[in-house]
């Protein structure tokens, strides 16, 4: 059974950052980001192609935040300046 397409989405589950009763502020602050790759393998004129789908979370609670320039133009959901979730970027490989 092939895959489902990729889709580029955050969801505040816990799984990055668990944060505390209030909802605000989280223990978990060593990691900046994580990068997602997907892969979809098709036949081409020339045998197997791969593409590589690639999307990045930065989390919001980092002590030590990761510049969004450091992944170029790949698609990635970053902290702007108002303190929100916004996504940025190209999605692709």
């Amino acid at each position: 059974m092939p895959a489902p397409p990729p889709t580029a989405r955050f969801l505040q589950r816990g799984k990055l950052a668990r944060l505390h009763e209030r909802g605000t502020r989280t223990h978990l602050t060593r990691v900046s980001a994580v990068a997602c790759i997907e892969e979809e393998t098709m036949l081409g004129k020339d045998g197997v192609v791969v593409r590589h789908y690639v999307h990045v979370v930065h989390t919001p609670f980092a002590s030590k935040p990761m510049p969004s320039t450091v992944f170029g133009d790949r698609r990635q959901l970053v902290v702007t300046e108002a303190g929100e979730m916004s996504w940025v970027g190209q999605l692709g490989g």
